[in-house]
Parts: structure tokens; C-alpha cells; sequence
């Protein structure tokens, strides 16, 4: 009983295993690797015949074992009649899978970090042909990653911002707040800046119609009307009060939408018929109740903290803008120039499609096409280099993402979206994103880790060059509840 009870015990194999295991006995993949330059490699394959020879036997197995022949039942017809039957399909099937072997066995055998697919498109595939006898051979053309020396990571030379938030600040920020919340009410003195002239407008382009709105709401600032920018709008109209006529000459632009008035005269006539000036509401127990807070000082309290929360953020991100700034200087390496040129053009279209976006008309982007592409080369070179440097990085300083670090990750972006995490998770699988979100997870846990080893100065507060942003507007009267949380959120510039 003991010796039938080991027997049952052994290990037992399936066809899989004994196909690797012949397979580790079968000649190796004969490779040659030929440099093209710019990091592009051309491998020279050949899969021996044994290798072939094996694969077709298990093939004519498992067809011999899955499909019918007349005449035979299942399993029983003879190999001859198996090869007639299915001859042709058997030998595409049995060169596509020799093609992958060879071409996967090739690149694992030379150690090569192969960037995207090679070069085998349908027309190269079908030119290749499965021979009777001998060893199938073909070549691809692949990119690879570049190899190179990083500088020293330790003691970067890093600044930090100065992150105080002062009352001033604050008092701004609470006046946006309350800006949301203003009320606009006639006024019988002159207009002042940011004041609201109700006024009829005429625009008489050069040698074209009058064009009058009547009753329009012009703020007292510069802006654009009919398409053309008026720079000092808010000069002119600045002591306006009703009756009064303000007068602007001024030329259409190079980029105005309508083609026939690009360059022309134009003249702008503004008659007032009232001023309207903007009336801010008080900050007391009313205002503040609306956002969930009992008292004035709990909610200039709250606005203090979530900016200086912000300012935080900002300094960080500006210390790790340092970081990448030093890798990027003290790195030499060459560019796959295939993928560069893949990630140009992808940049080209994307700030094409966000200037049209934008109004500006097709015509003009083109125009500027070559302006778009240095700025999206640029771009683009900068955005791969900083890949292949933060890659080293972090496999040099063992990084590594973790399951929770993606949860972390998108349950902050799924609460700024205001989204559940499991539905941004399957938007972000839908879109392809999720591998790219944990590429950036890891580029800036690997960029923090050089920080914690950086040589960290203070810097003077005038050398501060970007604005503090404010907290978001629009809170709900459940916002001192979610203050803490947000305070508690780790900054995720990857999101």
C-alpha cells in the first residue's frame, strides 16, 4: 500500500511540459545581429530543421487527435492523410509559428531590449517561405534601448521654493470665493475698472458693413470683440458714463477667423447706456454656513490650510522639476529614431487639434506648421529621454510599483473626477492609459527617492517663480469634512 501510495504521489507531466522539455534538446536558434546605426539592429534567423520538423509532428498530433477524416474516426486516420488534408493550412500555421519562435528565441538569446514590434509586416510575412528541407531563415529590422551611463544620483543640487502662505493670500482667495456669489447692481457714478458698461457696439471694418449689437454687457477690461483684441479697452472705457461715446481704431489681425478682414482698419464705437458695478457679498455666520462652517475664522482657517496644502504641492513639484532637469543635462544618449519620429508626429497632431479646438482657423495652423513641428521634436524628445533615464533610475535604485501605489493613485483621480475607482480603473484599461498611469507612479516615486538623498538648499522667496493656486471653488456644505481628507491625500503629479 506504501509503494502505491508514492506512486500515486509522483509528479505527473502533460503534453506541455513534454514539448519543452523536447524542445530544450533541440538545436538552438542561429542568429547574426548586423548594427544599422541609431540604435536599429538587423537579426539574421534561422530556425534549424529539427526544431521545424518537431513542431510539425506535434502539430499533425493534435490535429490527428481534434479532426475528422472520412473514413476514420477520430484519432485513427494515418498521418499521410492528415498532411493531404491539411497540408496547406498546416504549413502557414507551422511557418507563422516558426517565424515568432525564431524572432522571440533571437532576441532572448542576444539579450536585445527590443522597443515595439520589428519590421514584419503581411506583404514581408507572405514573401517568406517555409522550405521542405533545411532551416526556415528571414530577417527583421527592430529599434533598441539605448545604453548608457547615468551621473551621480547622490547630492543633486536641488533648491526648495519657499511654501508660506501669507494673509493676504488668504484674503484673495476668499474674495474669489466670494466672487461666485456677487451680485451686479447699477451704479450712477463713472465706470471703473472690472465695472460693467451696458452699451450699444458698432464694428465698421475697412471698406466693409457697420455691424451693430445693441445692450451688450462690456466689463471694463481688455478683451477681444468681433474677433480682434483690444488691448486698452479698459483705459477707454474707464470713466465712461451713460451717453458718453468711446471710439477704437484699431487693424484685424493676421489670425482673425473671417480671411476677407485679416489686416484691415477697423473701428469700434461704444454708446453707454448704463454702468453696472459688481457687489461682493459680506464675509459672516451667513456666507460662511454655506460651505458648512459656524463661524468666519473656522472658514478662513480651512481656506488657509488647503492653500497651503497646495503651496506643498507646488514646491514639490518644482523640486522634482529640478531633478529631471539635472538628469536630463547629465545624460548622453542616443534616440530610437523611429519611435521619436512616432511621438512627433503625435505631438504635432495633438497641438494642432488643440489650437483648431481653440478657434484658430485650419489654414493658420498650417501656416505655423513648422513652428508646431519644433515645438513638438522638442517636446517629444524630451518626454522619451526622460523615459529611458527614469527607467535606469528606478531600476538602479530598485523601485518598483506596488498594487496599493495604482489604487492610491486612481482613487485620488477618480475623487477629483468625482468618479468611483473602480469605474476610472476599467475607463483607464478601456483607453490603454492604465500602463502609462504606473509608468509616471514610477517615475516620480523614483524621482522623490532621489530627492531624499539630494543636497536640499533653501531658496530665497523672491526666486519662487510659479503663483500659488487657490483651493477649488464650489465646495458643498459638507467641506469641512472633506478638507481633512484632502489634506491627508498624497500629492500624485503622475494623475
Amino acid at each position: 500500500m506504501a509503494e502505491e501510495s508514492d506512486k500515486d504521489q509522483e509528479p505527473k507531466t502533460d503534453a506541455a511540459d513534454e514539448t519543452a522539455e523536447a524542445e530544450d534538446n533541440l538545436p538552438p536558434i542561429a542568429v547574426t545581429v548586423e548594427d544599422l546605426g541609431a540604435l536599429r539592429k538587423k537579426l539574421l534567423i534561422a530556425v534549424p530543421r529539427e526544431r521545424i520538423d518537431a513542431k510539425r509532428d506535434e502539430s499533425i498530433k493534435q490535429l490527428a487527435s481534434t479532426q475528422q477524416v472520412p473514413g476514420f474516426r477520430i484519432g485513427r486516420a494515418p498521418r499521410r492523410l492528415i498532411e493531404k488534408r491539411f497540408g496547406a493550412e498546416l504549413n502557414e500555421d507551422l511557418k507563422t509559428q516558426m517565424i515568432a519562435l525564431g524572432y522571440t528565441k533571437a532576441v532572448e538569446q542576444e539579450k536585445l531590449k527590443v522597443l515595439g514590434d520589428p519590421d514584419m509586416d503581411d506583404e514581408k510575412l507572405d514573401a517568406i517561405t517555409l522550405p521542405e528541407e533545411g532551416p526556415l531563415t528571414f530577417d527583421v529590422t527592430v529599434e533598441v534601448q539605448p545604453e548608457f551611463e547615468l551621473p551621480d544620483l547622490d547630492n543633486i543640487p536641488v533648491k526648495r521654493p519657499p511654501a508660506a502662505v501669507s494673509d493676504a493670500e488668504v484674503q484673495q482667495a476668499i474674495d474669489r470665493w466670494r466672487g461666485n456669489f456677487a451680485t451686479v447692481e447699477p451704479v450712477d457714478g463713472p465706470a471703473a475698472l472690472d465695472d460693467i458698461v451696458v452699451a450699444d457696439v458698432a464694428f465698421q471694418p475697412e471698406g466693409g458693413e457697420t455691424h451693430t449689437h445693441a445692450n451688450q454687457q462690456v466689463p471694463v477690461r481688455p478683451q477681444a470683440v468681433e474677433g480682434v483684441p483690444l488691448e486698452d479697452l479698459g483705459d477707454k472705457l474707464t470713466g465712461a458714463k451713460p451717453g458718453d461715446v468711446v471710439t477704437i481704431e484699431t487693424t484685424v489681425p493676421d489670425g482673425h477667423p473671417q480671411e476677407a478682414l485679416r489686416g484691415k482698419k477697423a473701428t469700434f464705437t461704444f454708446t453707454a447706456r448704463e454702468v453696472k458695478r459688481t457687489r461682493l457679498p459680506e464675509v459672516d455666520e451667513q456666507f460662511v454656513a454655506r460651505f458648512g462652517f459656524d463661524k468666519v475664522e473656522e472658514f478662513r482657517e480651512w481656506i488657509g490650510s488647503q492653500l497651503a496644502s497646495e503651496a506643498e504641492n507646488v514646491q514639490k513639484r518644482q523640486m522634482r522639476e529640478q531633478v529631471y532637469d539635472y538628469l536630463l543635462a547629465g545624460t548622453n544618449l542616443e534616440l530610437p529614431e523611429g519611435v521619436l519620429s512616432r511621438m512627433k508626429e503625435r505631438a504635432v497632431q495633438r497641438r494642432a487639434n488643440e489650437l483648431m479646438m481653440r478657434g484658430v482657423p485650419r489654414d493658420q495652423v498650417a501656416k505655423h506648421e513648422d513652428e508646431l513641428e519644433v515645438a513638438a521634436g522638442e517636446e517629444a524628445t524630451r518626454e522619451l529621454k526622460s523615459f529611458f533615464i527614469l527607467a535606469k533610475v528606478a531600476e538602479k535604485l530598485e523601485v518598483q510599483v506596488a498594487e496599493e501605489d495604482g489604487n492610491a493613485a486612481i482613487a485620488q483621480m477618480a475623487a477629483q473626477y468625482g468618479m468611483r475607482p473602480d469605474a476610472l480603473r476599467s475607463e483607464l484599461e478601456r483607453r490603454g492609459s492604465l500602463n502609462q498611469l504606473y509608468q509616471q507612479i514610477l517615475e516620480q516615486k523614483a524621482v522623490d527617492k532621489l530627492l531624499e538623498k539630494a543636497a536640499v538648499t533653501d531658496a530665497p522667496a523672491e526666486e519662487s517663480a510659479d503663483a500659488k493656486e487657490t483651493p477649488k471653488k464650489g465646495a458643498k456644505k459638507s467641506a469641512k469634512k472633506t478638507a481633512k481628507k484632502a489634506d491627508d491625500a498624497d500629492d500624485q503629479d503622475a494623475t
